[in-house]
């Protein structure tokens, strides 16, 4: 663990709650016999990449793209200048972050959870540009032993938002944009008669019916009309699922925003707050079932489903080809469709009266996560994708 051959420069993340896993990449990368520096990016950005900087520093790591378009007075990209990449880990879909993607060089590598965020950017942001993908993995405290069944006191918990309906439809009906609204309901008929069909796919096929073709549309447009469309079918599918299963007199946990439990209050449903830091963790650990409502995503996994299992609760979830490559239904996970959720209450109700059932399940999915799914796995991906160019 001592002996390091060489150095990495690791940004801190804006967000807290994203701190654990930047400071889990720095002891995935010591691992690899890269030690690992630790720097901010605030006014004392560039003195203290100084401090750290030297001949045997091969790479920086940033998530969210933190500090990733940092400059130099003369404008010139501070990695460009030191001949040395950085890699920028995503969290959300591309277009939320399309200024740090589009201001990226030769030495940025942008690594994105769903291969499909790979092909929008190329797209609609910039073609020319180091992608990769680089879908979440799971955390959590391997010093802790495992709740068992008996020790978990909430029988299901979710964590996350609920976009107001309403108000992202109030938005897309007025976009400036030719069939405006037209064109979303079609879009949006779309993505409701398949769980398989992405967002970007509906948008294009539909794009093509209307013979609308990108150069006759502003792009702001199109990244403002994903990110809209994307919070509307994300909240009408969360109510509909949590309508679903509370109606079969199923209790629920809610932790998030109270504006957003609002959307979803009923007696069946309990408001527990927005979870920060520790306390996300501990919530798993409580918990036998984690429900997961994926934000559209096609060819992924998202942390929450590898998170629940290392922490060894239940994962329900919608799936994708990406996920069925390693979890089935049944034997690893509860898998659901967005389009028939008429024996998803069901099958919970037989695994919360089961405790042999949760054990089979929870302990295959923990095997599977353990060997595919850690910060460990993803750490050597990175250094694989700066060997591949030529970086390392």
């Amino acid at each position: 663990m001592g002996d390091f051959l060489k150095n990495c420069i690791l940004i801190e993340p804006k967000i807290l709650n994203l701190i654990p896993w930047h400071k889990a990449y720095a002891k995935a990368f010591e691992k690899l016999s890269f030690k690992a520096h630790l720097v901010t990016n605030d006014e004392n950005f560039i003195s203290q990449i100084e401090n750290v900087l030297d001949n045997d520093t091969k790479f920086f790591f940033t998530i969210d793209g933190v500090g990733s378009t940092a400059k130099l007075q003369n404008s010139e990209l501070i990695y460009d200048y030191l001949n040395i990449p950085i890699i920028s880990t995503y969290t959300d879909h591309p277009e939320q972050y399309t200024r740090l993607i589009s201001e990226s060089s030769n030495y940025v590598y942008s690594g994105f959870f769903d291969e499909g965020d790979i092909a929008y950017s190329k797209k609609y942001i910039l073609n020319d540009a180091n992608y990769f993908f680089h879908t979440d993995f799971g955390l959590c405290d391997e010093s802790l032993r495992v709740p068992t069944f008996e020790e978990r006191d909430l029988d299901i918990m979710f964590c996350g938002t609920i976009p107001d309906p309403g108000y992202f439809r109030s938005l897309f009906e007025n976009i400036n944009m030719p069939y405006s609204i037209n064109f979303c309901n079609e879009i949006i008929e779309m993505l409701k008669s398949s769980d398989q069909i992405s967002l970007p796919d509906a948008f294009e096929s539909v794009l093509s019916s209307k013979n609308l073709f990108l150069d006759s549309l502003s792009l702001k447009n199109v990244h403002s009309l994903m990110s809209t469309l994307s919070h509307y079918i994300r909240g009408c599918r969360r109510i509909d699922l949590f309508k679903s299963l509370t109606e079969q007199n199923l209790k629920i946990n809610f932790f998030g925003f109270e504006k957003d439990y609002n959307l979803i209050a009923n007696e069946n449903v309990t408001y527990c707050g927005f979870l920060r830091g520790e306390n996300y963790w501990d919530a798993l650990r409580r918990s036998k079932i984690t429900l997961n409502s994926s934000p559209l995503s096609k060819y992924a996994l998202s942390e929450r489903q590898p998170t629940s299992m290392l922490n060894g609760a239940l994962v329900v979830t919608d799936t994708n080809p990406y996920m069925d490559l390693y979890y089935k239904d049944g034997r690893d996970v509860i898998s659901y469709n967005h389009n028939d959720y008429s024996h998803l209450a069901d099958n919970l109700k037989e695994v919360l009266n089961s405790k042999a059932l949760f054990e089979k399940i929870t302990n295959n999915a923990l095997l599977i996560t353990k060997n595919n799914h850690t910060v460990n796995h993803r750490a050597q991906s990175i250094l694989d994708v700066l060997r591949q160019g030529g970086a390392l």
